[in-house]
């Protein structure tokens, strides 16, 4: 079982027609430590939604471009996995400016 962790950057596919997709996990370890999933939102090189609160564009310097789609929540399970290890890590200064845009997403 592998124990993803906030804050990394996992290629997944969740729909066998659309292919493999990078999310980065955003739920709490200590939930993740706790069910067989990880809470987890979509990277995106795509800028058609970038003016919406919810879609954080990732900061210069971080593993990856573009932007971090809040709105897509979902859960990923380890068999969505198509590595066995994540492609890297988000820095702690980008997962916090993700917070609003996951609060936009949720509605608060």
């Amino acid at each position: 079982m592998t124990r993803m962790l906030r804050g990394q950057i996992w290629k997944a596919t969740l729909d066998v027609e659309v292919g493999p997709k990078l999310y980065v996990v955003v739920s709490h370890n200590a939930r993740n430590k706790n069910f067989d999933t990880a809470l987890c939102v979509r990277l995106t090189t795509t800028e058609r939604h970038s003016h919406l609160p919810q879609v954080v564009p990732i900061s210069p310097g971080e593993i990856v471009n573009g932007w971090v789609a809040c709105d897509s929540l979902t859960e990923i399970w380890d068999d969505d996995l198509d590595d066995d290890r994540p492609i890297g890590n988000l820095s702690p200064t980008m997962m916090r400016t993700l917070q609003p845009g996951l609060c936009a997403a949720l509605g608060f």
